[in-house]
């Protein structure tokens, strides 16, 4: 082989080597982060049903119009007059 065809290979060669190594770098950033999530949610937990935070208090109106039409919230465009 020539000198410039051994070049072009030796540069297509590191090329394809930068490119695994990018990628499987990137592979293995995208693991370690899931794994960091999954670590930091494991002692998450939603609320119960009948939490504070969760259940609205009985001076609360729905926002939903009552079929009656009893309701004191403007319902805006969503519901008709």
């Amino acid at each position: 082989m020539s000198a410039s065809k051994r070049s072009k290979a030796a540069v297509i060669t590191d090329f394809l080597e930068l490119g695994a190594n990018a990628f499987v770098g990137g592979v293995m950033v995208a693991i370690a982060l899931a794994a960091i999530t999954l670590a930091l949610a494991s002692g998450a937990q939603a609320g119960a049903l009948d939490d504070a935070s969760t259940v609205l208090s009985r001076q609360a109106r729905s926002p939903a119009p009552a079929d009656d039409g009893s309701s004191t919230v403007a319902a805006g465009a969503l519901w008709g007059d």
